[in-house]
Formats: structure tokens, C-alpha cells, sequence
């Protein structure tokens, strides 16, 4: 099995390629463990002398008291497939215990930078890359197709989500060429996928000479603004029947077609078409309000 292929169970780009992935969860659980008295290659579980926020408390609740969860939160990860050879490069969580420890840092950190031998990447759905593996395995999948469970997961991403609307979510506005988002590798990515030249603040409503970047929380970056008069939709005179991103994002085409001769046009209400590698339709993407 390579690490250098594109996660298998991610398409549309959600995650990096798989040897970042493995390094980035890898690294989380390392550092949650490290003070654990037990082997590293044996399943965690939460400590019972700590105190965990409530909504990690929930989840693991939830699944202690139902037997067929427990059982299934067990199975997931016995599951996925374990390599001999050289562990640091494959996925090492163990139990949905130790899900949650990683959750429990996860949910007051901000997301940074990973610059890697094999590149730089930056990981924003890190709840993603801990439970891509478990949530792909048989038991998995049934796990995580009770509603109970997604609320759960719900709760806890909307913890974090408050948390990147804070100020202390800024830790990585900055340009530390390791793991910042404003160093001058990632800027050059930025630029890149934007089709800019110029110095990246004519292009974003940020400040280099003011702290962060003069962004409020990491929210305020990840929905940055563009400066006025860039990105125009329509022209005044053009009929409004246009759809459009609600963000910076890549050319919507079809997997192996090419920007902007495949582009789709004319969809009709019911159409199959593709974005992030995944088949979606007019009403799928309007929840049937079209």
C-alpha cells in the first residue's frame, strides 16, 4: 500500500495525500499519549481523572450505554488494516477512546500549516482525517449512520467551530515558514489557486504590518474577503440566472475533464453532475428549494 496515493476515502481533495494525513493523526495521538504509563501500540482509553468537555463526555456516553454501539466503536477500529513493517507511516489510533482524546485537543486548536518532505498541506477538516479510516470499515459505516452518533459528532464540531471564531484560534496567521498560513510557501499556493500574481494583500483584505494579519479569529481568514472590485459576478446588464461559488474555490468539472471547455451547462433540476469527485444534482445542493 503506497502513502504517496491520495487518501483513498476523500475525494474531491477533502484531505492531503495519505502520507500527511497518517503524520498529521499520527503526531496528535503521539502527543495526547505522551504521558500515558501504558504501551504506545496498545488502545487507550479516556483518563478517568480527568475532567473532558461535555460534549466529548455525551458521545462517549452515548455509545458506553448502548450495547450495539459500543460493539460497533469496537469493531471499526479492529477493522482497519495494521502494518508491520513501518507504523509511523499508516493510521495508529486504536479505540474510539483514543478518538476522543485526539478529539479533546482537537477542539481547541487551531488549524496550521504541515510542511512535510513531501510537501505542504494544510489539514482544515481534522476531524475528517481521525475518523476517514474507522467510519470506511463495515462497522464503520453502520456506526456512523446513527443519527444518535452524528448528533454527537455535530455537537462537537460546533465547539470547535466556536473556537475558530475566537481570537485564540489566530495561534498560525502568521508567516513562520513551518506552519503558518501566511509563510511564503503557502502564500504562493494561495496565489496559485486564486490565478494571482501580485502581492497576496491586493488580493484579500489583510494587512502583513498588523498582528495576524489583521484577522479577528480564523474564521475571518478562512472566509476572507476580496478586495473591492475583484471577483464580480455579473455584469449589470446580464440576466441573473447565474449560480455561483459561495467561496474561492477550484473549477467545478468533472474527474479527468479540463477547465473551462467541460464546464456544464444548461443543468436541469435533476441532472447528474459532479463536485469534489462526488455525483450531486440542482436539488441535492438546493435541499429540494429550487
Amino acid at each position: 500500500m503506497s502513502t504517496d496515493i491520495p487518501y483513498p476515502f476523500a475525494p474531491g481533495e477533502w484531505l492531503p495525500p495519505l502520507s500527511r494525513v497518517f503524520h498529521y493523526v499520527n503526531t496528535l495521538r503521539d502527543e495526547c499519549l505522551k504521558d500515558s504509563p501504558y504501551p504506545k501500540h496498545e488502545p487507550h482509553s479516556l483518563d478517568p481523572r480527568r475532567k473532558y468537555p461535555k460534549v466529548i463526555t455525551d458521545f462517549k456516553d452515548l455509545v458506553e450505554n448502548d450495547p450495539g454501539l459500543k460493539e460497533l466503536s469496537k469493531k471499526m477500529f479492529d477493522e482497519i488494516p495494521r502494518f508491520d513493517t513501518d507504523q509511523s507511516k499508516f493510521y495508529n489510533v486504536r479505540s474510539f477512546d483514543e478518538a476522543l482524546i485526539i478529539f479533546d485537543a482537537i477542539l481547541f486548536q487551531s488549524p496550521s500549516v504541515m510542511t512535510l518532505d513531501s510537501g505542504i498541506s494544510g489539514i482544515t477538516v481534522p476531524f475528517n482525517a481521525v475518523l476517514n479510516w474507522p467510519a470506511n470499515t463495515p462497522s464503520g459505516n453502520e456506526f456512523f449512520l446513527n443519527k444518535e452518533v452524528n448528533e454527537k459528532i455535530k455537537n462537537i464540531v460546533n465547539q470547535w467551530g466556536a473556537f475558530l471564531q475566537s481570537p485564540a484560534s489566530r495561534e498560525y496567521l502568521n508567516a513562520d515558514s513551518n506552519n503558518g498560513w501566511f509563510s511564503p510557501a503557502y502564500v504562493a499556493k494561495m496565489k496559485q489557486y486564486a490565478q494571482w500574481d501580485g502581492p497576496i494583500e491586493d488580493l484579500y483584505v489583510c494587512d502583513p504590518n498588523r498582528d495576524y494579519w489583521g484577522f479577528g479569529s480564523w474564521d475571518a481568514f478562512f472566509i476572507r474577503r476580496f478586495r473591492p472590485g475583484l471577483r464580480p459576478v455579473r455584469e449589470d446588464d446580464e440576466p441573473d440566472i447565474y449560480i455561483v461559488s459561495p467561496c474561492e474555490a477550484g473549477p467545478q468539472v468533472e474527474e479527468g475533464k479540463q477547465y473551462p471547455k467541460d464546464v456544464r451547462k444548461q443543468v436541469q433540476a435533476r441532472d447528474t453532475f459532479w463536485l469534489k469527485g462526488q455525483p450531486y444534482s440542482i436539488f441535492d445542493m438546493l435541499n429540494y428549494d429550487a
